[in-house]
Formats: structure tokens, C-alpha cells, sequence
């Protein structure tokens, strides 16, 4: 779905990808640290531990958009890193944050044409390759 959006082959090697990502300037980086959970759904998440987002900004300042990759990511966002930001004296909401539907092959009742037309433009499309 990325690679779509972004315009390179999926096929790529995982370093390929990481330049491709790079030079559109997206990073990817998990919401949640760590969790339980029973099973692969986000309905199973237990207890999550949100990654350390004021270091993330503050060691990348040009950060100004987070896509948020499933309902549950902003659930996690809202009530675990805004807090966190704001503690931090970060105002979150002078961020882009976008909450977007999962990618995940347990959204089965979205087709990936469809992720795909509504991630494009969340993800400023830059043709890499």
C-alpha cells in the first residue's frame, strides 16, 4: 500500500524501502512500545506503553504530519502522547495528525484500492523511483 502511495516497487529490498521512504520523507515508527495482547487484533492490545514521542519530535523538529495507522493508534495517540507531549511543553496540536483506516489484512472490509486513495494524499505522494 506504501509503495503504491509513494511510487516504488514493493518488491524492493528493506533497505531499498528505507531509502524510498526517506526520500519522500516519510518514517515509520510504531505508536505502542510494547503491550499484551491474546491475539493479532487491536481489540486484544492490553496495557499499552506509547513510544517516547517528545524524543522522537524533538530529535526530528521537521516532523509537522503523524498518520496514524488504525483506530486504535489514535485511541493510543489521544490518550497516551498527547498527554505525554503536552507534559513535555510540546503543543500536539500544532502537529497534522491524521487517523487513518488499517492497513492491516484484518480490515477486511477495505479493498487496497481504496486504502490506497485515501492514504495518497495523507502521505503527500512523491514519486521515489
Amino acid at each position: 500500500m506504501v509503495a503504491a502511495c509513494l511510487g516504488f516497487e514493493a518488491a524492493l529490498s528493506y533497505e531499498e524501502r528505507l531509502v524510498a521512504f526517506t526520500a519522500a520523507g516519510v518514517a515509520l515508527w510504531d505508536t505502542i512500545e510494547s503491550c499484551e495482547r491474546t491475539g493479532s487484533l487491536d481489540s486484544s492490545i492490553l496495557r499499552p506503553t506509547v513510544n517516547n514521542f517528545p524524543k522522537l519530535l524533538g530529535e526530528h523538529p521537521t516532523i509537522r504530519r503523524i498518520c496514524l495507522n488504525s483506530g486504535k493508534a489514535a485511541e493510543v495517540w489521544r490518550r497516551y502522547a498527547v498527554p505525554m507531549l503536552a507534559n513535555d511543553g510540546i503543543n500536539p496540536d500544532l502537529l497534522d495528525v491524521r487517523a487513518l483506516p488499517s492497513t492491516s489484512p484484518a480490515n477486511a472490509r477495505m479493498r487496497l484500492a481504496d486504502l490506497i486513495e485515501i492514504w495518497r494524499p495523507a502521505l503527500d505522494v512523491v514519486t521515489v523511483y
